[in-house]
């Protein structure tokens, strides 16, 4: 018998050694709320663990590395959608608000920042390099220094934004109760 710092431990039966290890699984969790790949390939998962980041292309055969609420703010269990950012960056939206990845470490974006609410259940980034918040308070959307409030006290239909998706000449915007509109020309359009 020999053991290993990891690998678990083998057993020589006088013809051949058989090896016993318990492998760590590819994911910590089994209740996915978010998926999202980054610049680089890296798949990001949100369970009921954390965030997670399995790299390469054979991200099956990888143990995550594991982000928590210290790290991003954020409570696994809040975490409602995850979006690429620039560079390998990683969106992380939830109950708290939202946390950028750029690959050494996490900025947190809440309402003390100028979030228009602390609920971000839709991100994505226009042509324009801005990243938009969808919130249950409306949308904010942020240029790397300040914010822009969308609600609909400026004309939006609903404030409870549920997805966002850009497109080369704006941003869509799916609502609860409100319907589908898009931002272009800084203009909400139906």
């Amino acid at each position: 018998y020999y053991t290993t710092a990891g690998n678990g431990y083998a057993a020589f039966d006088g013809d051949k050694w058989s090896t016993f290890a318990v492998r760590r699984p590819a994911l910590l969790g089994n209740r996915v709320q978010a998926l999202a790949n980054d610049a680089g390939g890296s798949l990001w998962a949100a369970t009921e663990a954390g965030v997670q980041r399995l790299e390469g292309s054979d991200a099956s055969n990888t143990s995550p590395e594991l982000f928590t609420a210290d790290d991003m703010g954020i409570a696994a269990a809040d975490v409602r959608v995850l979006h690429p950012g620039r560079d390998q960056g990683m969106w992380v939206g939830g109950v708290g608000g939202a946390s950028f990845f750029d690959g050494s470490g996490w900025q947190t974006l809440t309402a003390r920042e100028g979030l228009v609410g602390n609920v971000v259940q839709a991100v994505t980034v226009d042509n324009e390099g801005r990243t938009w918040f969808g919130t249950d308070a409306g949308i904010s959307i942020w240029n790397g220094s300040s914010f822009f409030t969308i609600d609909k006290a400026r004309g939006l239909p609903s404030d409870d934004i549920r997805a966002l998706a850009s497109d080369p000449g704006g941003v869509w915007i799916g609502t609860a109760g409100g319907g589908l509109y898009r931002f272009s020309g800084s203009q909400l359009q139906l």
